[in-house]
């Protein structure tokens, strides 16, 4: 029995020691991982409930950072324009009056942001970076952290509770999509003016004629949630497991059979995703097979390249005693 124990304890050496609870190594379990921001709550602070993503394009990266302070809300939109050096705040929203809850960039410094409210919901756009802002309705009213999409600063889309509302003049006018009434829509992406893709519960969908008529291509027994192509040919599907299409739809492959917090594509051939145990992994050969690169001990959101570079969001570690998150990063993968 000792001899039992005694093995017992050699294979938990790397769990127990390979990553120790102090600030440096809990947050960079990972050699090629770097600080790029990083929040720490006073003692009985604050809660971060983000989704801790990260957007961008080659010239900005963006994210919102969200936290309850008591029964305080408050929400803020920060923006970086050298890659993760230096953060500013660019928006806010505090209460339950307008919150920043998604944000959509386009190119340059061009960028969309989704503002949820007790009265309703509204769009702010944004010609340079955030610096100033242009205030439009939205429409109706959108599911919190709603998706949006938009091709370019005049037309975009939102989801809303039962379909999709489309606007063609930048925000100024809605209409709802007749084609999708009553469909539960979890995530739209374009990858041109006409070509587009979303993603219902079980169902994914295409249009080649910039939503006109959207056809069922893939059909699902297991929940669906994202959608990222990465040309008119390459894309990938998540949800309960991960789905993969070289020919544009017309077939799907399951490449990673457990559910996966967030996918996305370096190039043609290499994949990366984080999964709901706080791992990274990618695959060099567009799926046929993994590498994990990380297990992070703390609450690892979603991935995304912006540059060359990937950026994830950490919450963590969490605070059983007082309910709440002690900390927030934003890691760079170098």
């Amino acid at each position: 029995m000792k001899i039992y124990y005694f093995f017992t304890f050699l294979l938990l050496l790397p769990v127990l020691f390979g990553c120790k609870k102090d600030k440096s190594a809990a947050t960079t379990p990972c050699p090629n991982w770097e600080i790029k921001q990083y929040f720490e709550w006073p003692s009985g602070g604050y809660y971060s409930y983000s989704t801790y993503s990260i957007i961008g394009n080659s010239s900005n990266l963006y994210f919102i950072f969200n936290k309850y302070s008591g029964t305080t809300i408050t929400a803020s939109i920060f923006n970086s324009k050298d890659y993760g050096v230096t953060f500013n705040q660019i928006a806010n929203g505090a209460g339950y009056i307008e919150l920043p809850t998604n944000i959509f960039a386009l190119k340059g410094d061009t960028v969309i942001a989704y503002f949820q409210g007790a009265a309703g919901c509204s769009l702010r756009f944004s010609c340079d970076a955030g610096t100033t802002w242009k205030s439009v309705g939205c429409g109706g009213i959108p599911k919190y952290e709603t998706p949006i999409y938009f091709h370019n600063s005049l037309h975009g889309y939102i989801t809303v509770e039962n379909g999709l509302i489309e606007t063609f003049d930048g925000g100024n006018t809605w209409k709802i999509d007749s084609n999708l009434i009553n469909f539960d829509i979890k995530d739209i992406k374009f990858i041109d003016d006409s070509t587009g893709f979303l993603i219902t519960n079980n169902h994914c969908l295409k249009t080649i004629n910039s939503g006109l008529k959207w056809d069922t291509i893939y059909q699902s027994s297991f929940d669906l949630k994202k959608v990222y192509f990465m040309d008119s040919k390459n894309g990938v599907i998540h949800g309960k497991k991960l789905l993969k299409t070289s020919d544009g739809g017309l077939t799907w492959n399951i490449i990673y059979s457990s559910e996966l917090r967030s996918v996305v594509y370096k190039d043609i051939s290499t994949i990366y995703a984080t999964t709901l145990k706080n791992e990274v992994i990618f695959s060099t050969d567009a799926g046929s097979s993994w590498t994990t690169e990380c297990q992070h001990i703390l609450d690892i959101g979603e991935i995304n390249f912006i540059g060359s570079n990937y950026f994830i969001g950490v919450n963590g570690p969490y605070d059983q005693n007082n309910n709440f998150y002690k900390k927030y990063y934003i890691l760079k993968g170098k």
